[in-house]
């Protein structure tokens, strides 16, 4: 039946029962030694394989997602809609004009600031420092980002919260305007240094999961990045990971004050 999906693709169907598990060895699924789903794309629609799970979204209008499973005893049913839903959400977020990034979000003075890393960068590691230096928290993992009818961009909280999780009175549906969004370096004392818009773009694209392997959007992601590096300040943060987060929170502050 339908559920509360529906928002999200135009139309979510789900209860579609696998009559088997699929025949696909789980080594086929490690990227890195780490589970990854199988993407197949057409310009009509994308096929999504995984663990005992198959899904496909087809780009009519609207665009319509099926969701099949295999019974339980094969997978919990819940790792299985939270992978489809994490590539569903990348698409229907770029299809908005905004980005789904691989990303820290932390709110501060009642705005969003997004922190960007390879693994290993450092976003929980922050994520932790200003939890304990109160600022809320979006995701340590994944966060949402849409233009607004200003001009700007608006950050906004997701299911997927990564390790950490997130302070549950975020969870506000029209999300908090983005001050910045910065890429995390592991250096020196903290500083931030600017990018150039070419480089800014080039780098959010690589933090777009799912869609920035999609060559039939990256016309619309490219557009999507480019007017957000636009709209938004972005920096490079260079930091250690002992650094204190007040000094992380008075950069940010100089930063957004200048503006």
């Amino acid at each position: 039946g339908h559920s509360d999906s529906a928002c999200m693709m135009g139309t979510f169907i789900y209860g579609n029962h696998l009559t088997n598990p699929i025949p696909i060895d789980p080594q086929a699924f490690l990227v890195d030694s780490q589970y990854t789903p199988i993407i197949e794309r057409t310009p009509k629609q994308l096929t999504i394989t995984g663990l005992d799970f198959q899904a496909t979204i087809k780009w009519d209008a609207p665009a319509q997602a099926i969701l099949g499973v295999s019974h339980e005893e094969h997978q919990p049913r819940l790792g299985a809609i939270e992978n489809f839903l994490r590539v569903a959400s990348a698409y229907r977020v770029l299809a908005q004009q905004g980005v789904l990034l691989h990303s820290a979000g932390l709110v501060l003075d009642g705005q969003a600031y997004l922190f960007a890393g390879r693994s290993g960068a450092g976003k929980t590691t922050l994520t932790r420092k200003a939890h304990a230096a109160g600022a809320g928290i979006l995701s340590d993992d994944i966060n949402i980002a849409l233009p607004d009818e200003n001009g700007g961009f608006r950050a906004f909280p997701v299911l997927f919260a990564g390790d950490f999780g997130q302070t549950p009175d975020l969870l506000a549906p029209g999300g908090y305007p983005l001050a910045a969004l910065c890429f995390l370096e592991q250096g020196g004392a903290a500083t931030l240094e600017p990018l150039s818009k070419a480089a800014a773009v080039a780098r959010l694209v690589a933090a777009c999961p799912f869609v920035n392997a999609d060559p039939y959007k990256s016309a619309d992601l490219l557009e999507a990045a480019a007017n957000l590096v636009r709209q938004v300040p972005v920096r490079k943060l260079i930091s250690r990971r002992e650094d204190d987060f007040n000094l992380i929170h008075g950069l940010l502050r100089e930063l957004t004050d200048d503006r």
